[in-house]
């Protein structure tokens, strides 16, 4: 039953947020919200993991800060309903006080300044692509409210397997780190122009 009243919530809450549209609407609300901290880029038709090897330590991210839509929209989306997230008076009782943020959600920020690090690079002769995350901890909490700033920052080439590796933190408004973890990419060669089909 406590789900059911959860989920009800939740969907209340999102008939509340009238400006919500998917796609369009809330990629220009992150936008809004972000301030990129990127270093220069390179020529985009130039840019490989050959190339990503003499720029270690290319860093970009994001500072957002973690509303109550953010959090409820996730719930909606994911079905993750835990009261941690969306029940104010459990969490209320708890030792923490108030409510949280999903570290899922926190691996979704940590998404999107992987794919702020590659944008510069699609016209290039490779395709970058996730395959995954290594060693993510959620050190802290991160509360409705909280302003964060997410860092990617390129830390290993292997070129002969073709993969870079970036060191991902996660900061909370008072600078206390909340999350951590290490993504991995894979570029992967496109298909020459000149191969006949």
């Amino acid at each position: 039953m406590l789900v059911t009243q959860n989920r009800t919530e939740v969907f209340n809450a999102l008939n509340s947020y009238n400006h919500f549209l998917p796609n369009k609407h809330y990629t220009e609300g992150i936008k809004s919200h972000s301030q990129p901290i990127i270093s220069e880029k390179l020529n985009s038709k130039q840019y490989s993991v050959a190339q990503a090897e003499d720029r270690p330590r290319e860093k970009v991210g994001i500072t957002k800060t973690v509303s109550e839509s953010d959090v409820f929209l996730f719930a909606g989306i994911t079905g993750d309903f835990s009261p941690n997230h969306v029940n104010k008076a459990y969490m209320e009782k708890s030792h923490y006080g108030k409510l949280m943020a999903h570290g899922a959600l926190m691996v979704g920020f940590m998404s999107t300044v992987s794919t702020m690090a590659i944008a510069h690079t699609r016209d290039a002769d490779e395709t970058p692509v996730s395959v995954g995350y290594d060693k993510v901890r959620f050190l802290k909490p991160v509360f409705l409210g909280d302003t964060i700033t997410v860092e990617y920052t390129i830390s290993e080439i292997e070129l002969d397997k073709k993969r870079s590796y970036a060191d991902i933190k996660i900061c909370n408004q008072v600078g206390e780190l909340v999350a951590v973890g290490k993504h991995i990419l894979q570029w992967i060669p496109n298909p020459s122009e000149n191969t006949e089909g």
